[in-house]
């Protein structure tokens, strides 16, 4: 068992490996350098798709799972309100049939969200495209423009469905460097 989860481990680090050899010999793609508005603007964007994806899920999942997450969650209110103790047979019951209803919502909006993602950045919304300079897109070698289009799109895709917490949270730490370069730069707060 041991073995089989150490090769299952080492098995992506070997396969990017030999994907990276075959194609060390592609010339390298030059980012954009932007000021700190249109940086701003770009991740606004994946946040906002992200919010989007977020609420269709939300949307769809209580559609579909609201009925049965309200029954366990009433239950689980009725015993608290009751003064039941935790640790009672009937709360610990109740309780882990919640947990695992919330597990299985899980297991679903997550490749729920995947899906939107990659729908929404097939049809050209896209968070590394963004900062590449388009003059260096097109001397690629057409292998080397389909596998960044492919990669692109799924990063974009999984990066949408993780929700607009992370892209705001990066958003929420640029801000507070230009708030505190602005501060410097002013003489108002020292380094």
């Amino acid at each position: 068992m041991q073995s089989r989860i150490k090769i299952i481990q080492v098995l992506p680090i070997v396969l990017a490996m030999v994907l990276g050899t075959s194609v060390a010999v592609w010339p390298p793609i030059r980012f954009t350098t932007m000021g700190a508005p249109d940086f701003a603007s770009r991740l606004s964007v994946l946040l906002f798709f992200s919010l989007l994806i977020e609420r269709t899920v939300e949307i769809f999942m209580s559609i579909w799972r609201s009925e049965e997450s309200n029954r366990l969650q009433g239950a689980v209110r009725r015993l608290i309100a009751d003064k039941t103790p935790h640790t009672d047979p009937a709360f610990v019951s109740a309780h882990s049939e919640l947990i695992q209803f919330r597990a299985e919502t899980i297991q679903w909006t997550m490749p729920l969200g995947f899906a939107l993602g990659l729908l929404i950045s097939a049809c050209g919304v896209r968070a590394l495209s963004q900062f590449v300079e388009p003059a260096s897109i097109g001397p690629l070698v057409g292998s080397q423009q389909w596998w960044f289009n492919v990669i692109d799109i799924a990063f974009t895709g999984a990066l949408l469905a993780g929700g607009a917490d992370p892209i705001h949270k990066i958003l929420d730490l640029y801000r507070k460097f230009m708030e505190s370069s602005a501060s410097v730069a002013a003489g108002t707060r020292q380094q």
